[in-house]
């Protein structure tokens, strides 16, 4: 082969290498670039999206207590428009904002399983009134009158009733006997833990003044049955309440939490909306673990 071919087939040989290590470089600088950018994007967004949680929770600030609830809301009635604007507020955000909005207030429920939840947990319900000797079901039919609060009665101020209505005979107990003290009155979560107090004493001790409390299921029937049915249905909310926050304690596998207080117990309910979703909150704090086929979130 003539030396003018061998160097012109180096000088080629020469130059695809050049040309590949070019393109090598020029798609590694690329990767760079986009993945560069790719962080960029995706920290922006990240600020973006911090921004706008803290945006919502000032804007949002003077019902920010009601936050727990709009995972219900946003879950039940995303598309309804709620009395309380931050049901509202919640609701038209993206799902990526919602997340953010609710990791900033160390909210832990943030999800609810797809299927019916709600009736497997009013049965689970129903099952410890009987256990534990509360008195009448109310919450037949999927606990139709607590549901009633939001479909008839949603955007309506709850009544102004004095609650603190529940009498029951205190007691001390001093070598194994029960001893009658003063007539005292409570409202309806104080009543159900005194009774459900009452019905553990009575089993391991004396009572020879035949002390008795009656079961608050049948109290709350007697108070409201003959009322109009507005009333009914909010007593019935509030049963479901303060017996879903009492009973907590007996229910390990079912519940998120082991304690009686959540962190809207002693939220203020101005609204048939608010008593309902905070209804379905105690149920669903006390009942909503360990469904037979939930994919909710776990706490």
């Amino acid at each position: 082969m003539p030396v003018s071919d061998i160097i012109q087939l180096v000088f080629s040989a020469i130059s695809l290498v050049i040309t590949i290590s070019i393109s090598i470089f020029l798609f590694k600088l690329e990767q760079r670039q986009s993945k560069r950018f790719f962080q960029e994007r995706t920290e922006q967004k990240l600020e973006e999206l911090d921004h706008n949680a803290e945006n919502f929770l000032i804007q949002n600030s003077q019902e920010i207590e009601y936050l727990p609830l709009c995972v219900f809301a946003n879950k039940l009635n995303n598309t309804h428009g709620h009395k309380r604007n931050i049901y509202n507020n919640f609701n038209m955000c993206s799902e990526e904002l919602q997340a953010k909005i609710l990791e900033k207030q160390n909210i832990k429920i943030t999800k609810l399983p797809d299927q019916d939840w709600l009736s497997a947990c009013t049965d689970r319900l129903i099952a410890d009134i009987e256990k534990h000797q509360l008195g009448k079901n109310l919450f037949f039919d999927d606990a139709k009158y607590v549901q009633q609060c939001f479909f008839h009665f949603s955007k309506e101020n709850t009544p102004n009733l004095d609650r603190s209505i529940f009498r029951y005979q205190d007691y001390y107990i001093n070598n194994e006997t029960m001893t009658p003290l003063s007539i005292c009155q409570s409202h309806l979560h104080l009543y159900i833990s005194k009774f459900l107090t009452f019905s553990h004493d009575k089993n391991i001790n004396n009572n020879p003044s035949n002390i008795e409390f009656r079961p608050p299921c049948d109290y709350v029937y007697k108070l409201s049955a003959k009322k109009d049915n507005k009333i009914y249905c909010y007593w019935n909310a509030l049963l479901m309440r303060y017996l879903s926050s009492a009973l907590r304690k007996y229910n390990e596998t079912t519940r998120f939490v082991n304690i009686t207080y959540s962190p809207i117990i002693d939220t203020k309910i101005e609204y048939f909306e608010d008593l309902y979703y905070s209804a379905l909150y105690e149920l669903y704090l006390t009942y909503g673990n360990n469904l037979p086929t939930t994919q909710g979130e776990q706490l």
